[in-house]
């Protein structure tokens, strides 16, 4: 992910030449110094350190990102908070709905700007399906269901990444991608009031990793330690039942042993007059199903264009369909954190929607350790 916000801060200036504040690539930290290196040097960072805090001490530094595992987030925010830095966090927030509140208020007695990066909510043509929903198009929405489903962790011999590890992750796959589930699912419905949920987990131990193991298989010329194992102490799949605050239920599964699936995202809305739909895998398009004439009821598929949200300056073909895929959302995402900052005004996807995220992810794990439906309970202050 720190490759991928690099990427989409490099080219922003050319997608929006009217952008009121201009990125400038500082300074990237990591512990592995070769990663460092590797990033600064593909993206033109000025230098690299070692240690976050002089990241947050810098005075040519006005915001931080953060792109780590979730349970090292809150000491690097909050110290950015109180440094006076504007900070953009990657999901998920926080390992909890309170570790994720205690972030949200530090920021918010610091007045700076606080972004979550939670980047399919900016895809065209999810907000293309978000406007039919709120001009009525779509009628009162009735149900959804949204799956995230891959396959990286299907290979045992996968080494123990810190995906694996709650005392790093917070939880398995309900709080990595799950996480994307339930930010579509406020995006496109609202509010989750309750949760039934159950967890799986399907390999139980992996071999542990070496020190240069990277990305989600473990990337590297040898990506384990040895013969030594370790423990897998969360899980590998979740599916839950949840139900909104409108009245409409949702289905939502997740799933990093799915055998053949390499980042699907499906998401579909059904609807009192109509239905949507969208899939990853054909970002450039959605599906809409709509009243009209008996002998042609029935889907059609859209290419997403320049009438749809957000989408003109990512069409660099300059026709419909020809956007920049999966970094188009980022691109997006970062056009309106910069020009929020600008404006002196919140995102439209900030830390409180991280808090409630949480708690949503809080209440799933509840549900599926004690099998009773669960309500959502936010933390006080929101």
């Amino acid at each position: 992910m720190a490759r991928a916000h690099s990427a989409a801060l490099t080219i922003l200036g050319s997608l929006y030449p009217h952008l009121a504040l201009r990125p400038r690539l500082v300074v990237v930290a990591d512990v592995n110094a070769h990663l460092a290196r590797d990033l600064a040097g593909r993206f033109g960072y000025e230098r690299v350190e070692r240690d976050w805090r002089r990241v947050v001490a810098a005075t040519d530094v006005d915001l931080v990102v953060a792109c780590l595992p979730p349970i090292l987030n809150r000491e690097v925010v909050m110290a950015a908070a109180a440094a006076g830095k504007h900070v953009v966090c990657e999901k998920p927030l926080a390992e909890s709905a309170a570790v994720a509140a205690e972030m949200l208020h530090a920021c918010r007695a610091a007045g700076v700007f606080h972004g979550l990066g939670a980047g399919y909510r900016w895809t065209p043509a999810l907000r293309a399906i978000r406007e039919l929903i709120d001009r009525g198009d779509l009628g009162a929405i009735r149900s959804m269901r949204a799956s995230f489903m891959l396959d990286y962790a299907a290979d045992p011999d996968v080494p123990l990444l810190w995906r694996f590890q709650k005392s790093l992750a917070g939880g398995g796959i309900a709080i990595d991608t799950g996480y994307h589930l339930v930010d579509c699912a406020r995006f496109l419905v609202g509010e989750i009031d309750a949760v039934q949920a159950v967890a799986s987990t399907f390999v139980s131990e992996r071999p542990l990793p070496s020190a240069d193991a990277t990305g989600n298989r473990g990337e590297g010329a040898d990506r384990t330690a040895g013969g030594a194992v370790g423990r897998v102490d969360v899980e590998d799949a979740t599916a839950a039942l949840v139900t909104f605050r409108s009245g409409a239920y949702g289905v939502l599964e997740t799933s990093r042993v799915a055998i053949g699936k390499r980042v699907s995202l499906q998401v579909e809305v059904f609807g009192s007059r109509g239905s949507a739909d969208w899939d990853l895998e054909r970002p450039d398009e959605f599906r809409v199903c709509l009243p009209g004439d008996e002998a042609t009821f029935g889907y059609r598929r859209v290419l997403v264009n320049p009438t749809h949200p957000g989408a003109a300056e990512l069409l660099i073909g300059g026709t419909d369909g020809t956007s920049i895929g999966w970094l188009g959302q980022e691109c997006a995402m970062w056009n309106e954190f910069l020009t929020a900052i600008a404006e002196g005004r919140p995102g439209r996807a900030d830390f409180v929607d991280g808090v409630i995220a949480n708690a949503v992810i809080d209440a799933l794990y509840t549900a599926a350790a004690s099998g009773t439906r669960t309500p959502v309970v936010l933390p006080a202050g929101l």
